[in-house]
């Protein structure tokens, strides 16, 4: 894989393992990861953990660039969500001692946990925000986009088990979690619209978010509804994270409220109102 991709600019690490621990040879980590770095990408190298809060300093995801978590607790792991605070505490201060750590999968896997898409979106909404709250927290990874299936425990000819993982469907049908994720995900969202008396004008505020995810935005856009119904747009300035930017709209319709979005760089929706 990695010769075969070796210049893809999408690829920040390589992941040489997921979810290993206990009874296994750890000089085959020393001997991947020192693999993997031979090739000189300036890429990191992972292995993913899903035990660390019980390997602590003895996890293997130690053994490479970014210490990693795939953190289920609440379901695969632990009692309750709620225990996720002082899962946290415990990994920060007896296993990275100031290393950082990469959630690398989260999510609810049916049919194994029950709720469906309103369970994902509550599992969802608190897990990100327990992320948020930790500055040693540098990412998440969801898992995952989209339903699929799999060779393992289903039933008939085929033997496939269906998965309902997804934020879409496997078509790519979007469901709730779908938006809401895109919203959590965005790095700016808005404060609030207010249209002015006349009701032709409005003043937007955007923020930045400070937390998850956390970058500077450029070449971002503000974009909004015309009363003739065509879309106006106004290029942002460069926004650091935790800045606001106000601006006042026009030409929009007093009688509709108005629709008001910002777009990525890369055409793509960050945020809408």
């Amino acid at each position: 894989m990695i010769e075969r991709d070796f210049n893809r600019p999408c690829i920040f690490a390589w992941g040489v393992s997921n979810e290993v621990f206990y009874n296994t040879d750890r000089d085959i980590y020393h001997r991947l990861v020192a693999h993997a770095r031979s090739w000189e990408t300036n890429c990191f190298v992972t292995i993913v953990s899903n035990e660390i809060f019980d390997r602590l300093e003895n996890d293997e995801s130690l053994l490479a660039d970014i210490p990693t978590w795939n953190e289920y607790i609440g379901t695969w792991h632990g009692k309750h969500r709620e225990e996720t605070p002082g899962y946290l505490q415990l990994i920060n201060e007896r296993a990275l001692h100031g290393r950082p750590l990469l959630i690398t999968e989260h999510g609810l896997c049916e049919p194994h946990f029950t709720g469906g898409d309103t369970r994902r979106i509550v599992e969802m909404t608190y897990h990100y925000d327990q992320w948020a709250k930790n500055d040693f927290i540098i990412g998440c990874i969801y898992f995952c986009l989209a339903d699929y299936r799999s060779k393992n425990g289903g039933s008939g000819a085929g033997r496939y088990k269906h998965w309902d993982c997804g934020l879409t469907d496997m078509w790519f049908g979007k469901k709730n979690s779908y938006e809401v994720y895109r919203g959590l995900a965005s790095p700016v969202f808005f404060e609030y619209v207010q249209q002015s008396d006349k009701g032709t004008e409005a003043e937007v505020s955007i923020v930045t978010k400070n937390d998850l995810p956390l970058y500077i935005l450029r070449d971002y856009r503000l974009v909004w509804e015309t009363a003739s119904g065509k879309m106006q747009e106004m290029l942002l300035p460069v926004l650091n994270p935790g800045e606001k930017f106000r601006a006042t709209i026009q030409n929009i319709s007093p009688d509709r409220k108005p629709v008001v979005r910002i777009i990525r760089p890369t055409g793509e929706m960050a945020a809408e109102y």
